[in-house]
């Protein structure tokens, strides 16, 4: 996982495949600069991204030993793309006429692969004061730990809305939760409940 420890052993072995004990071996991965010796750490210093690990062992009489590992992917745990449902409720009152209206559609956010940012956006249709519209919200949030925080962008066709989320992500599972008021008339709640469903990350159009 990136940023998390996660050990690294490699052994060198003799002619009768007992373990020699020989530790002076080098990585290096063709996905970064990172570079470690010995036979056995821990390290978090990979960056993001597939890659292949080499470990070189230079024996006493010349001969390099080589072995490789590839396609090691590194990612942040909660690196992934994420489907579910978007809830919104309307409620208020125009000119003494009660508004009341709900707006329920899929949605997709992806966490990026440092685990910093998870985007997406999600459509529904809400009827409102006699029209029926499309509402289009956009999703922006910072991620720290196992906190999101950030803006829901709302367009309405007729008006546009700018609010904070706040919310959680972890355990394959991203929420969050919002209320708003507009122009002291309309109120407007709304919730995301997603689930991961892969670990790669796609792009939302």
């Amino acid at each position: 996982p990136y940023d998390q420890l996660s050990t690294f052993e490699a052994v060198v072995l003799d002619a009768s495949g007992a373990v020699t004990g020989f530790d002076d071996l080098v990585w290096t991965t063709d996905g970064s600069t990172w570079t470690e010796t010995g036979e056995s750490f821990e390290s978090d210093g990979l960056d993001v991204g597939t890659q292949t690990i080499t470990v070189v062992a230079s024996l006493p009489d010349g001969t390099v030993l080589r072995s490789s590992v590839g396609g090691v992917k590194v990612q942040h745990p909660n690196t992934g793309t994420y489907v579910g449902n978007l809830a919104v409720d309307l409620a208020g009152e125009f000119n003494e006429f009660p508004i009341n209206a709900a707006c329920i559609g899929s949605a997709i956010m992806t966490v990026d692969a440092y685990g910093e940012t998870a985007v997406g956006d999600s459509k529904c249709v809400v009827s409102l004061l006699g029209f029926s519209t499309e509402a289009l919200h956009v999703f922006d949030f910072a991620v720290e730990d196992s906190s999101v925080a950030g803006d829901v962008a709302l367009d309405l066709s007729f008006f546009q809305l700018d609010f904070e989320v706040e919310g959680s992500l972890g355990g394959e599972t991203l929420t969050a939760e919002w209320a708003t008021d507009y122009g002291g008339f309309l109120t407007i709640d709304g919730s995301l409940d997603l689930v991961r469903v892969t670990t790669e990350v796609y792009e939302t159009e």
